[in-house]
């Protein structure tokens, strides 16, 4: 694990009125342990195929699932009657939070969607760039991938934000096989998004995050990889916005 200066730096705890407020009242509006009881109660039997097939069951995998492969695709692969996954998909397609549809880089992006029930926002995905394994991420890759999505890599250390940016961190866990992204708030503190989990702007400590380089990510089996410099705003990360769910606009 590299060893990280952590004296706290001003570019990463000075106030920034370019970079987004922290709002958990607006990203946190699903009940994940309600939705989830849901699911396994009206539709154990997928529920039960994927945790059997996968070993686990998530909203990302879900929603990978239904996003990545039509329904007969799911069927066979489940050993599911066709007609029960379409049940869900519709049942799905109704649905939509920003909650259990948005992810750590999503959250760091700035960019609420609309993006599927599930979705799991890639870096490069939205430029149509792959990458490359998603079970041994490699840094340089993930790198150039989110400088593909409008963010600019300025390095292991923060550099002062010029007017009309703020700042974002990539993390990596320590088996390369997860990445993590946390993001500057206008009020110079930092916040972050575990997966389809509830915003939050504290560590594994449960202490307000002043300064990223200061936390003991280890606890969490993370590392620190890189600062970047995001556009005032935000950038449009995952799909094209032309192909994103059309949202009901009284949901």
């Amino acid at each position: 694990m590299r060893k990280i200066n952590t004296h706290t730096s001003h570019a990463l705890s000075a106030f920034n009125a370019d970079a987004p407020p922290y709002e958990p009242e607006i990203w946190n509006d699903a009940d994940i342990d309600l939705e989830y009881s849901y699911l396994r109660v009206v539709y154990r039997d997928i529920v039960d195929a994927l945790q059997k097939s996968h070993g686990k069951f998530s909203a990302g995998l879900l929603g990978n699932f239904f996003h990545q492969f039509e329904d007969k695709k799911i069927s066979d692969s489940l050993l599911i009657p066709e007609y029960r996954v379409n049940e869900l998909r519709i049942e799905i397609n109704k649905s939509y939070n920003k909650m259990l549809s948005t992810n750590c880089y999503a959250y760091a992006a700035n960019d609420k969607g609309p993006f599927p029930w599930g979705f799991c926002a890639q870096p490069g995905a939205i430029k149509n760039k792959t990458i490359s394994t998603y079970d041994h991420y490699q840094e340089n890759e993930l790198i150039e991938l989110v400088e593909a999505d409008g963010f600019k890599p300025v390095g292991r250390k923060p550099i002062e934000n010029k007017e009309g940016q703020y700042q974002i961190g990539l993390l990596l866990h320590e088996t390369r096989n997860e990445f993590h992204f946390i993001r500057q708030d206008n009020n110079g503190k930092w916040s972050h998004k575990l997966s389809h989990h509830p915003v939050r702007n504290t560590d594994c400590a449960k202490k307000e995050i002043i300064d990223p380089l200061a936390v003991n990510w280890s606890k969490a089996g993370l590392e620190f990889i890189q600062f970047f410099h995001a556009p005032k705003g935000g950038v449009k990360v995952g799909i094209p916005i032309e192909n994103r769910p059309i949202i009901d606009a009284n949901i």
